[in-house]
């Protein structure tokens, strides 16, 4: 991977992309109490609207039409646009690894109850430690 100083906003932008792929397919792994917790409809929404906003700015291009050669003279906005993709980094960094903690614990967590009433919303009992 590039130097975070000298990646491009493009570059960022895929290392956003991958970030939200990985989270989307580690949560369709996972068990059903983590995606009552983290739904997959509300991530592949997430990832819409980025795409969307990359899409209108082009900041997943590169060359002339991307948003780094457009902003080539104004390295103050260039320099906004990676900070808040390098924040984006993290907190999907942050996300990915909370939710593999939420995997491997939430069957320590929750069980099934033989005498559960099935037609309540609960996701079982909560095992106290």
């Amino acid at each position: 991977m590039e130097d975070m100083d000298t990646e491009t906003i493009a570059d960022r932008v895929q290392a956003c992309f991958s970030l939200f792929r990985q989270v989307l397919i580690e949560l369709e792994q996972s068990s059903v109490n983590v995606t009552q917790k983290i739904r997959p409809s509300d991530v592949r929404d997430e990832i819409g609207r980025f795409r969307l906003w990359c899409g209108n700015i082009a900041a997943h291009r590169k060359g002339k039409s991307s948003l780094d050669y457009r902003l080539r003279e104004a390295s103050h906005i260039s320099g906004q646009a990676r900070e808040l993709l390098r924040d984006l980094r993290v907190i999907l960094e942050e996300s990915m690894d909370r939710l593999q903690l939420l995997i491997r614990i939430s069957p320590l967590i929750y069980c099934s109850d033989p005498n559960h009433d099935r037609k309540s919303n609960s996701m079982g009992r909560v095992i106290r430690l």
